[in-house]
């Protein structure tokens, strides 16, 4: 899919709509006031809209951030569809987005309208790019824009008929059209037009471009090239300035392979330059005029531009002239005369492309001798015939003509001068990394200076990837960016956004590095090879100054190390390593084509072959011998085979010889490689070899480039052990015996692992297993409990499953599907699963090893010898197996049941209990019905309803009440949950958690400890000699009962969870967050301890009545003199809210538990608390004595509106708090 530009835009409100621009508002609006301070601008981006305070005109920025009026609101609505993305700015911040030209304003969007000059009858198409095309008739206008087309007219006023560009007449569906057919073979499918070609629009159209849709002829339709490129909605509207931002207006369109010339708006206004009067530098790298040129549907090639010097000067005043494209130079001058200066290139200049435009810029420096004050340089293109291009024809308003400079002499203009460029290496590796290459001192005089630029030319017999990463170094520090040399030999360093600043009087040295990469034999150095190479800024007139060298008179040359060949490279190198990949710890006994070495090999600089190559091997008894001895380059033989090395160290060394086939490439990394065959019978299991490079014979290599010789290095590869490579099989220790407490399974299960052996390859190579036996008990035949035997490893079968098996002694023989491979000194677990007969004979016997490892079990060959290296073990059992008649389930209370509370009528979900269901080891249990047995007293078994079961805190099952009548057993009533799909995992727990719902008093809920108290259960019998449980083994399709059912420990016990006890209240009690404690100071009436007692919310918002409070007090070290008074009050300490009073005991006068008979009741509404203050006479109490307080069970008694005397309360005792004094 492809896109237009999307230029950025911001959500923002605006609640004005325009139709026109207040052109009237007149002239003294456009400027505020000098003094007036800026207000605070908002930062705006290309493609933002903008209106003024107290204006009604609506602007866009367009690419170059200037602004573009909307004629009307009629073209502002062709692009949005309202203006809620409009942001309002002060006055003061329009001076930043100047007003933009060619166009100046917003046309209306393609395909949208017709236009037509208020003056004129003729009407046009609007295209893109600002583009007006004419219509040639009503009936061209009809079959493309509907019978009612004339509704699409607009007229628009000569002020603004500039903005559009005429271009070719309307022939066919235009640039820019929405079109769908008329046919009926697709009436859905949205076309735009763009480029002459049909592309289909993805996504939904706004209903304000959805209206501009023209339903025109097929024919019209399939006169155009279906492009395989769509375009989005979004893109139609993305752009409304349709890339203004330069151009002049009313340029006509142009075709063909033409161009047309004219002012680019870069083109500077007028300015001074400057001269000094009394140097050689001046002024530089002066823009002066920048000229558009336009191409029409062919690419253009400009061949040859003039430009004529204009105003009061001579060709004198003038150096080099430039042109440029950007901040790329194209051209210097080729002539320049009689006020004429020309740039010629017969191959081009430049190349305009089709249907674009291109803008480049005659720049130039003062001439070096000194030009006087008041003169005027501009230049033109004066005439057609002063552009050549590769045919057509060149069009546009001549002269083309820029701004003219006026010059002015100052006295002090600054200089920057090269010294100090003599320093560079005389020779370099071909493979130096970082190497200074030359460097240079930069000096400025008169001004503060700045270099802004460095065009390096490398001259030398170097390619231009001999050197790379090239970098500049001032003080140790890298400035600007990494380079590399280019095709043309030069390196470009652009310092523009981070310069190299020399203050006025002071000098820096600049450095460049690069990383060597070859060259051998070759040489180079770097230049400067024009005045403009370097761009040096002047920072307080703020232009760009010629530099010069040697001094601050001296005029500028060549600027180069010497002027002989500069630097010379070396031959090439050639570094030998052991590669990292070389083998190491064990090799392979018997093994053919053994690797035994790897070495890297690698030439820098230049290629280097190697004509010979002394190898030797190491023994631990220098008798060893190696066969067919041979040296690879990168996978290939060089040389000929050598058919025995004896393993004597040096002393044995082998000399292999390669002639021209063994050459080493330039900066590619080779590897040596040593293989050998270790079957000789001197090589055994445990021997140690290593293999060597021996120095080589002077010169044994030569560069390819200097033919200079090079001499390899010795090096010594790993030193190995030689090991045997026959596998071996043995037991898995990780799977072990099993028992009747861990047992195999149960009768009848499926792929039950009845075995576990691991395969382990010998150290010396890896081994390719081809087939795996197993044999069965000597006495016992597998036929008799098991059958479909098959072997597995991570849970992909080995081989065919064997159905049938024997119930006398067999063996069988698993073979892969391909060989198994077994690196070397690796493990290979292989287990063993078989189904379980529902017949087994050996259920619930003694346990005993049903498989064997049949004698020479794993059938193996060797990777690198090819050898037998099967397994030699002898038949071997493996684990006991046990088989179990069925699993076994254990119900318990669990551990994080419910404690023993008081719960409030009319409450939902209240937790009664919590059971472990635990199966064993055997096999999995499904369990189908689960009986929850309650104790209640007789007839108020109702106050519980809607019994649910819980696991993992998710309901399931269905929500049971208990029954009516007598008790299913004793004093509990059953709730049988049935058809339950509850799985317990063998060797897991499942707990299973029992809520209900609790009924209301109003609704005959029972409460107190006589009726309203609760025990959940699981019984061993819930009536009639049934048990709590109904459940079914998954594999043995047992039923779990009697011996497989256990009820806790043996004998079966009843699981009985806590006691719950219904209130139409409940109370809790608990230290106020302001309670005292800590250190303390004794006081007469001291409040010691604040605690709040709360009422539960409730169904029937019932009362909770506090009754009596008593104290657990304690103290350590206080002795009264006299009795000592406590005190309770409600709320706050005051008279009127005193509950009780009491004293300490007259015998001892010492504090102690209080015994408090007379209470003044306080009621506590549901939902709310109160609080209780207890203050105490502890003037008493001396340094380090301590007082403690809390609240203990029973020392609160209240009443929940229907039961009058309740001493317990949950949550209660309340640790102490202590006072210290």
């Amino acid at each position: 899919m492809t896109d237009v530009i999307n230029l950025t835009k911001k959500a923002f409100t605006w609640s004005v709509v325009v139709m026109t621009i207040a052109w009237s508002i007149g002239l003294s609006a456009l400027a505020a006031p000098l003094a007036a301070n800026a207000a605070d601008c908002p930062t705006l981006e290309a493609g933002d809209l903008f209106k003024v305070k107290g204006n009604t005109a609506v602007y866009l920025l367009d690419a170059d951030m200037k602004r573009l009026y909307f004629p009307h609101s009629d073209v502002y609505h062709t692009w949005f569809s309202d203006f809620s993305g409009v942001v309002e700015i002060d006055s003061t911040c329009v001076s930043a987005y100047p007003n933009a030209v060619n166009p100046s304003g917003v046309d209306y969007r393609p395909g949208s309208r017709l236009v037509k000059v208020v003056i004129s009858p003729e009407v046009y198409a609007v295209g893109p790019g600002n583009m007006r095309h004419l219509l040639g008739s009503e009936e061209e206008a009809s079959s493309l824009y509907g019978a009612n087309w004339a509704s699409l007219v607009r007229d628009v006023h000569d002020f603004h008929w500039p903005n559009y560009t005429t271009g070719a007449e309307v022939n066919g569906l235009m640039n820019g059209m929405l079109v769908k057919r008329a046919d009926t073979s697709d009436v859905t499918t949205v076309y735009v037009v763009q480029d002459g070609k049909l592309h289909t629009v993805d996504g939904t159209l706004p209903a304000f471009v959805k209206a501009d849709v023209r339903t025109v002829a097929s024919t019209l339709v399939d006169a155009l090239e279906l492009s395989v490129d769509s375009v989005t909605a979004a893109s139609l509207t993305a752009d409304p300035s349709q890339g203004s931002g330069s151009g002049t207006p009313g340029t006509p369109v142009v075709t063909g392979g033409n161009v047309s010339v004219s002012l680019a708006a870069e083109t500077p206004g007028s300015t001074d330059i400057l001269s000094d009067s009394g140097s050689d530098y001046n002024q530089a790298n002066i823009p002066f005029t920048a000229v558009r040129f336009t191409a029409g549907s062919d690419a253009v090639v400009v061949k040859t531009v003039k430009f004529t010097r204009t105003g009061i000067a001579s060709d004198s005043d003038l150096g080099n002239l430039y042109l440029y494209d950007g901040d790329a130079r194209l051209a210097e001058y080729t002539s320049f005369n009689a006020k004429v200066v020309t740039f010629s290139n017969s191959t081009g200049l430049f190349t305009v492309p089709a249907n674009s435009s291109k803008t480049v810029m005659l720049r130039g420096d003062l001439a070096k001798s000194a030009v006087t004050g008041g003169k005027k340089i501009g230049f033109e293109v004066a005439s057609s015939d002063h552009v050549v291009i590769n045919g057509g024809s060149v069009t546009g308003s001549f002269p083309v003509a820029g701004s003219q400079m006026a010059t002015a002499q100052v006295t002090d203009l600054g200089d920057l001068y090269l010294t100090g460029y003599t320093t560079f290496p005389a020779t370099v590796k071909a493979d130096e990394a970082g190497k200074e290459l030359w460097r240079m001192t930069l000096n400025a005089a008169e001004q503060d200076m700045e270099l802004r630029y460095m065009k390096l030319t490398m001259i030398g017999t170097i390619s231009t990837s001999d050197v790379q990463n090239l970098k500049l170094e001032v003080g140790g520090a890298q400035v600007g960016a990494t380079a590399n040399i280019s095709d043309d030999r030069t390196v470009i360093f652009d310092l523009s956004s981070a310069p190299i600043a020399v203050n006025a009087g002071q000098s820096k040295i600049v450095v460049l590095r690069g990383d060597m990469m070859g060259g051998s034999g070759r040489v180079f150095k770097f230049s400067v090879q024009r005045q403009n190479d370097l761009k040096a800024y002047d920072t307080e007139y703020g232009v760009y100054v010629n530099p010069t060298i040697t001094t601050a008179a001296t005029s500028f040359g060549v600027v180069e190390p010497e002027t002989g060949n500069g630097t010379d490279v070396d031959s090439g190198t050639l570094t030998i390593g052991v590669a990292t990949d070389s083998p190491t710890g064990s090799t392979v006994d018997g093994g053919t084509g053994v690797t035994l070495a790897k070495f890297t090999f690698d030439a820098s600089g230049e290629s280097v072959k190697v004509t010979s190559l002394p190898v030797y091997c190491t023994g631990s008894d220098n008798t060893d011998i190696l066969a067919n001895v041979k040296v690879l380059l990168n996978g290939s033989q060089v040389g000929s085979t050598d058919a025995a090395m004896t393993c004597s160290g040096v002393g044995g060394v082998n000399s292999f010889t390669f002639g021209n086939t063994f050459v080493v490439d330039r900066d590619t990394d080779s590897v040596v490689t040593i293989v050998a065959d270790t079957t000789d019978a001197t090589i055994v299991n445990a021997a140690t070899l290593s293999v060597s490079l021996n120095t080589g014979d002077t010169g044994n290599g030569q560069g390819q480039t200097t033919l200079t010789g090079i001499t390899t290095t010795g090096l010594t590869a790993r030193t190995l052990t030689v090991r045997s490579g026959v596998v071996t099989v043995s037991e898995n220790s990780a799977f072990g015996d099993k028992t009747a407490t861990n047992p195999t399974g149960t009768v009848n299960a499926a792929g039950a692992r009845i075995a576990s052996f691991v395969i382990t390859a010998g150290s010396g190579e890896a081994a390719d297993v081809t087939q795996i036996s197993l044999a069965d008990d000597a006495t016992t035949g597998l036929a008799s409990n098991y059958q479909k035997l098959m072997l597995m490893h991570d849970g992909v079968q080995i081989g065919t499953t064997v159905n049938t098996l024997n119930t006398t002694a067999s063996t069988y023989s698993f073979t892969p599907s391909t060989a198994i491979r077994i690196a070397a000194g690796q493990q290979y677990v292989v287990d063993v699963y078989a189904d379980i007969k529902s017949s087994a004979a050996d259920a619930g016997e003694a346990a005993y090893a049903p498989v064997r490892l049949a004698a020479t079990a794993v059938t193996a060959t060797g990777v690198n010898t090819t050898s037998n290296i099967s397994s030699t073990n002898s038949a071997t059992s493996l684990q006991n197996a046990y088989i179990a008649a069925s699993g076994n389930l254990t119900v318990a209370i669990s551990g994080d049941t419910a404690e023993a509370a008081q719960i409030v009528l009319g409450s939902t979900a209240v937790e009664l209990g919590t059971f472990e269901l635990t199966a064993d080891a055997a096999e999995r249990i499904n369990v189908t019905d689960l009986v929850v047995s309650v104790s209640s007293t007789a007839g108020y078994q109702g106050t519980l309803r809607n019994l649910r079961l819980y696991k993992d805190g998710v309901a399931f099952g269905p929500a049971v009440n208990l029954p009516t009548g007598a008790a299913s057993t004793g004093t509990y009533y059953n709730a049988t949950f049935s058809g339950l799909a509850l799985t317990v995992e063998k060797n897991s727990t499942a707990v299973i958690t029992v809520k209900a719902d609790v009924t209301t008093f109003t609704n005959g809920g029972a409460n107190g400890d006589v009726n309203g108290s609760f025990f959940a259960a699981m019984l061993s019998n819930v009536g009639s000699g049934s048990e709590p449980v109904t459940a079914v083994g998954e594999s043995s399709g047992a039923s779990i009962t009697g011996a497989q059912l256990d009820m806790g420990t043996s004998p079966d016990l009843n699981q009985v969870a806590n006691e719950m006890v219904a209130y139409r209240s409940k109370i809790t009690v608990a230290f106020a967050g302001d309670s005292p404690s800590g250190s303390s100071v004794g006081a007469s009436a001291q409040t010691i301890a604040k605690f709040v007692v709360s009422n539960s919310s409730n169904v029937g918002n019932y009362k909770a009545t506090v009754n009596t409070m008593n104290f657990a007090i304690s103290n350590t070290g206080i002795s009264n003199t006299a009795t000592r008074t406590m005190n309770v009050y409600k709320d706050s300490v005051s008279a009127s809210n005193l509950l009780a009073t009491t004293t300490a005991g007259s015998g001892t006068l010492n504090f102690a538990d209080t015994s408090i008979s007379t209470f003044t009741d306080v009621d506590i509404t549901a939902g709310s608390s109160k609080t209780f203050v207890v203050t105490l006479d502890t003037s008493d109490a001396g340094t380090d004595d301590k007082l403690s307080i809390g609240l203990a069970q029973g020392d609160i008694v209240w009443s929940d509106d229907a039961v009058n005397v309740i001493t317990e309360v949950d949550g209660l005792p309340l640790v102490s708090k202590t006072l210290t004094y």
